[in-house]
């Protein structure tokens, strides 16, 4: 048996690279110069900005398994787009992430009419701040006696736009005391996620309100330190929660901080 071999490129190939050395360097210099070139404000300059994809993330939880594609067409079908769905946590809870794009529905017109509905009857301090990037909603700051929910609804619905709530989802009216902590999600005991999340605890001092449901919140209540009900591990875990009665019961311990 005889083996022939065959040279892509000829033993005596000979590429004088050196002699060459000024042309290749000149060419380096020609791409460089455009580069630089290129960078110039006044003729492109570069682009330093950073997209932030905003958005909305739900967590949605299924009796039965459900097929993450039917749940994208569904929603989809809704007029939300570029939705994406994957499953979240254990196979056997059935619990799937749905994340949308921004779903804010007002225009600048229509925040631009609830401003001055509000401005004619209450007197506001400051520029109400309007973020379509986090969704319908519009933070007021009033000057003296803010007026109460209902009044604040009406004169917004006067503008022609429905009010879906005007206070928090726990209904009460607080003021933030002092800082318990500062936690790093990911080194306590909380499901995986993509996203790298810092919590923040404070001691909340009551001012008013009642406390209330929502749509978000279909039941709330204060609880006894031996007699909470079953959490959501993903947002608290039980020793977090012990940790802010030990911070309730001694004022004095310093904040926490991962």
């Amino acid at each position: 048996m005889q083996f022939k071999t065959f040279d892509i490129i000829p033993h005596d190939t000979k590429v004088d690279f050196v002699g060459k050395r000024h042309i290749a360097v000149t060419l380096s210099l020609i791409a460089n110069a455009a580069v630089i070139l290129w960078s110039i404000p006044a003729l492109h300059g570069l682009n330093f900005g950073v997209d932030f994809a905003g958005g909305t993330e739900m967590e949605v939880k299924f009796a039965q398994a459900v097929d993450p594609a039917a749940i994208r067409r569904g929603v989809e079908g809704l007029g939300f787009k570029d939705a994406s769905v994957q499953t979240y946590g254990a196979e056997s809870e059935h619990t799937y992430l749905i994340r949308v794009g921004r779903i804010a529905l007002m225009r600048q017109e229509d925040v631009d009419r609830v401003t001055k509905a509000v401005e004619e009857k209450f007197k506001v301090d400051g520029t109400p701040h309007f973020d379509p990037e986090v969704g319908d909603k519009i933070d007021f700051q009033f000057q003296g006696t803010p007026p109460t929910t209902d009044a604040l609804k009406a004169a917004v619905e006067s503008a022609g736009i429905r009010v879906s709530e005007v206070r928090e989802e726990a209904g009460l009216e607080v003021k933030a005391t002092r800082l318990l902590a500062l936690l790093d999600k990911a080194k306590h005991d909380h499901p995986a996620q993509l996203w790298y999340v810092y919590k923040v605890f404070f001691a909340c001092e009551v001012r008013g309100g009642t406390l209330r449901a929502s749509a978000e919140t279909p039941a709330v209540d204060f609880f006894a330190r031996d007699a909470l009900p079953p959490l959501s591990i993903d947002r608290v875990t039980p020793d977090q929660i012990e940790r802010m009665f030990l911070h309730h019961a001694d004022p004095t311990l310093p904040t926490d901080f991962d």
